[in-house]
């Protein structure tokens, strides 16, 4: 796919650049990192213009608090402004990422912070945002091929998310598969699909259970689950309405929007919603009880198939 679209990551003093693929896209950046070996795309590359980043400014201030960024808790804030979206990390340094999210720069560094550690910051947070306002939006989910559909689950914090997807990939036959255990890039195509973009680096799982080892760039997703706890094991659908206020809840960054991209946000909640069906599968939480769940997955995929 030479025609994708490109997102430029330059670090505060630029090397040459390199590039991937995550995402859909053609990411260039002089950023090394290990999670992303299996992302490089063979050729050479060049910047697509001097850079000129802005000063950063005031703007909107959409969030100040703490933040899971790279190797643990940070205090983050996020500013918003006509000329695009101010983040810094304490600890390491200030972003900015431009209004059409094809640029994100640092525009500050902390000298003591180490390498691989702004390398991971900038492909979390930084790289989202831009990725959002390009319209892919990311979902905190696990995320399994069942006899090569793509199947997503969703949840609250300890919802048993990764227990289920680990399951399924070891202890379930060959007709299951783990790809992701923590974020899904999805967006919507020009017929009103949901289209999932799993290429995306993996931090939780080894090279060689990256996603772009076991999957094509682009598929179709076939189902979402929002896991719960219950004495019963049940799977039943979501009203619109409730699905997309639990898709809007589980997208990753989106307390970092400004006003502009909440709205687009909110709207693309809404329509996957809609058009996609979400399903509630609700199962005790203990181990004893996966295989039936298993089981219960399967059949209830085969109907929808």
């Amino acid at each position: 796919m030479t025609d994708a679209p490109s997102i430029e990551l330059v670090s505060f003093r630029p090397g040459p650049p390199r590039i991937y693929r995550v995402a859909g896209s053609r990411l260039v950046t002089d950023f090394i990192m290990p999670g992303l070996r299996t992302y490089v795309t063979p050729g050479k590359a060049t910047w697509s213009a001097e850079w000129d980043m802005p000063l950063p400014d005031g703007g909107e201030r959409v969030y100040g608090g703490q933040g899971l960024i790279a190797d643990g808790m940070r205090l983050v804030t996020c500013h918003v402004s006509a000329t695009g979206c101010r983040l810094t990390v304490e600890g390491i340094g200030t972003y900015w990422i431009s209004p059409d999210g094809r640029r994100i720069a640092e525009v500050e560094i902390n000298d003591n912070c180490e390498t691989d550690t702004r390398a991971m910051a900038a492909l979390g947070a930084p790289l989202i945002l831009a990725l959002a306002a390009r319209g892919t939006f990311c979902l905190h989910a696990s995320v399994v091929t069942y006899d090569g559909r793509l199947v997503a689950f969703i949840g609250e914090s300890g919802a048993g998310k990764s227990t289920l997807a680990r399951f399924l990939d070891t202890s379930a036959g060959p007709a299951w598969t783990r790809i992701i255990d923590d974020t899904l890039p999805l967006t919507i195509d020009g017929q009103g699909q949901a289209v999932a973009l799993p290429h995306f680096p993996q931090l939780k799982l080894p090279d060689g259970s990256q996603p772009s080892r076991l999957v094509p760039e682009q598929m179709a997703l076939s189902a979402v689950y929002r896991l719960v706890e219950s004495k019963s094991i049940d799977i039943d659908p979501i009203a619109p309405g409730e699905g997309a206020v639990t898709l809007a809840g589980q997208t990753v960054a989106s307390r970092l929007f400004g006003r502009a991209l909440l709205v687009r946000h909110l709207d693309f909640c809404s329509k996957l919603a809609l058009r996609f069906p979400i399903q509630q599968l609700a199962y005790p939480r203990d181990f004893e009880s996966l295989l039936a769940v298993q089981k219960a997955l399967a059949a209830n995929l085969d109907e929808l198939s």
